[in-house]
């Protein structure tokens, strides 16, 4: 792997960056980009495109790749982790914008996959703006998908919803991962894992 490659995991109305050959990611937000309710961020990238590129693809080449001119002859390689609730549409919207703004191939990765892929095996409990999506990944593949409104559960509502993800399987011999915002109230079923630690894992698989 380069050591330019350049691992990407979105948040809040920013851009988490880390290349490979760094010891912490640095943030691009887009403050302009208003909240919605139910609408990812990421969602808005046409709506201004040509200042989007211009204003990331300026912080990409100055700020992550440290050299203007290197980055434009030599484009490096992203990885970008998206939400497990991304749709097609969307994620082609952020690889073209990433693709325009300096690299010269983007792979990406489901967030639910890079949670703990140490794991055998474990339930992946991700919360977006839209929806809550739970997720057994078994050798690191999706085997089962539940998804639900994003509403506040109980712990103990949670967890039922796992165990039906689970089926036949014993629920409490499978860990669970959290991974999203406002979890705090379901640290009981398992372990909340932050974005720099999904990037952390993103270069470590690769």
């Amino acid at each position: 792997m380069d050591n330019n490659s350049v691992f990407i995991i979105m948040r809040n109305n920013s851009f988490l960056c880390r290349r490979a050959d760094s010891i912490s990611p640095v943030v691009y937000k887009f403050h302009d980009i208003q909240n919605l309710p139910n609408v990812p961020f990421y969602f808005h990238l046409w709506d201004n495109f040509m200042k989007y590129k211009r204003e990331f693809g300026r912080f990409f080449r100055n700020e992550l790749i440290g050299n203007p001119m290197m980055a434009w002859l030599i484009k490096n390689h992203s990885y970008l982790a998206i939400p497990d609730d991304m749709l097609e549409s969307e994620k082609r919207i952020a690889i073209e914008f990433l693709m325009q703004c300096g690299s010269r191939k983007v792979d990406v990765m489901q967030e639910c996959l890079l949670l703990a892929p140490q794991a055998d095996k474990y339930v992946a409990v991700s919360r977006t703006c839209r929806m809550m999506v739970l997720s057994y990944i078994e050798a690191g593949n999706i085997v089962n998908r539940s998804i639900l409104e994003n509403k506040e559960y109980s712990a103990k509502m949670l967890k039922h919803y796992i165990h039906e993800l689970l089926g036949c399987q014993e629920s409490a011999f499978v860990p669970v991962y959290l991974n999203g915002n406002d979890l705090q109230d379901y640290s009981e079923l398992g372990l909340i894992v932050d974005p720099k630690t999904i990037l952390n894992h993103y270069i470590d698989i690769m």
